[in-house]
């Protein structure tokens, strides 16, 4: 095995997987695969943490190549990780990070490439909503339910003209917005996802679902009611503060947008449900009419 060049007058750019489960690897790998794509280089992404926290079947085999080092490179890897001490788990660093079994793999394991993906958080949620039709139990458990009967409860109207829902999985708080909106578009970056939402709410007045990535991508028009649900973290920061943005132009005048999110942690997030929602007060300029928090989730109304 040869490690992969980016062909003549290419530059062979390396990055951090986003699909590494480090929120700080999530947002570079990205940023720069990204810069590499419209610079015209290659890009190959290397996993790190895969090795102490993933499985097998967290890894996209078809996008993937190995790179076995010569023996120098191995050396010169081995002297790199020596003098890298802080983070090592050892009976001197007690709270190092870094397991022996990652350490030992590191160097002579071989390394591992992976071709990125346009949209790897869309790729992360196809995957998902391919393995399970309710990946995070919206339909089965009493959390989600009670939740989800909490926010349309923290609606300040009765009724609203038009929704956007952003994010909207398998369709089940779709569904519960349909009742409030006599217009509701619900999207999602996964196809699978669209698929199943699509699904749960055939035969519901007025409801759209698309697929659409946000924020690059966004619908026109104003609407009444914008919801995020269970979502805000998993954007970087970046993406979130445009999304923020988006929304507080997209809002009609008189209307509302809930924001509800759980409030633990989890290795696919890029923040927290508390942060984005502190970003969103601090960069929105609307005022939050409804604060609702729980031991779990953190559910806000602004308008």
């Amino acid at each position: 095995m040869g490690l992969p060049t980016g062909g003549a007058g290419t530059r062979l750019v390396l990055a951090p997987w986003p699909g590494d489960r480090h929120g700080d690897h999530r947002t570079l790998g990205r940023v720069v695969a990204r810069a590499a794509r419209e610079a015209g280089d290659r890009v190959l992404l290397y996993p790190i943490w895969l090795w102490q926290w993933g499985t097998p079947e967290d890894v996209p085999w078809e996008r993937a190549g190995g790179y076995r080092p010569t023996d120098d490179e191995r050396d010169r890897k081995r002297a790199a990780l020596d003098a890298f001490v802080s983070q090592r788990h050892t009976p001197e660093t007690p709270d190092g990070v870094l397991s022996p079994e990652l350490l030992a793999r590191a160097v002579d394991g071989d390394e591992l490439f992976i071709a990125p993906v346009a949209d790897p958080l869309a790729a992360h949620f196809e995957r998902l909503h391919r393995e399970a039709d309710d990946p995070w139990g919206a339909r089965t458990r009493w959390y989600e339910r009670r939740k989800r009967r909490l926010l349309t409860a923290s609606l300040p109207r009765e009724r609203y003209g038009s929704g956007f829902e952003i994010g909207c999985s398998n369709g089940e708080t779709s569904a519960a917005l349909a009742e409030r909106c006599g217009r509701l578009l619900s999207v999602d970056a996964a196809a699978s996802a669209v698929a199943l939402a699509r699904e749960r709410t055939a035969g519901l007045p007025g409801v759209a679902v698309e697929r659409m990535r946000v924020p690059e991508q966004w619908p026109s028009g104003r609407f009444d009611l914008i919801v995020v649900s269970e979502v805000a973290y998993y954007l970087a920061a970046d993406q979130w503060a445009a999304c923020s943005e988006r929304i507080a132009a997209s809002l009609a005048p008189g209307g509302h947008v809930a924001l509800c999110h759980w409030t633990g942690a989890a290795d696919d997030f890029a923040q927290s449900g508390a942060q984005a929602h502190a970003a969103f007060a601090a960069r929105s300029g609307l005022r939050r009419m409804v604060g609702h928090t729980e031991d779990e989730f953190l559910l806000e109304v602004f308008g």
